[in-house]
């Protein structure tokens, strides 16, 4: 497995598009705030990252390694502010809003209980929404009969 820290701007972006898409989002606590998504998506990357890196390495950290891991969410808070407005302005086909949560989820997932985080759902709801748009013009769609 690899593990690495994933573009702020992305991030940033995943985020952002939870507001271009807030029926996805709305019952949770974290709805119609990108700035809390960017910190949890952030800080999952980050724990993802130490946790690979130590069962490789060891706890045998530099201080400055720590020290940019830490400032991490930071960078992606400011990512989303440069987007503009929360980043609801900014835009990115579908396809590469699946393709970053796609690269983010498989970043973030070197954590015991992954499928049990928060980041995890919500990279899985990010991924289902574009992933439904995507498939917006599908030839076969949801069908049920009566019983």
């Amino acid at each position: 497995m690899s593990a690495f820290i994933v573009n702020p701007k992305h991030i940033a972006a995943l985020a952002a598009y939870t507001k271009k898409h807030p029926s996805y989002f709305s019952s949770k606590p974290y709805s119609g705030d990108p700035k809390k998504i960017v910190k949890i998506l952030a800080e999952a990357n980050i724990k993802s990252v130490y946790e690979l890196d130590k069962r490789v390495f060891g706890d045998k950290y530099k201080a400055k390694y720590l020290e940019d891991l830490m400032l991490f969410p930071a960078d992606c808070v400011k990512a989303l502010k440069n987007l503009g407005t929360n980043g609801h302005n900014y835009y990115l086909s579908d396809k590469d809003i699946y393709n970053m949560a796609c690269c983010l989820n498989y970043q973030s997932c070197e954590v015991e209980n992954w499928i049990h985080t928060t980041a995890y759902w919500i990279i899985k709801a990010i991924k289902d929404t574009a992933a439904k748009s995507m498939a917006s013009d599908a030839k076969v769609s949801w069908e049920w009969k009566a019983a």
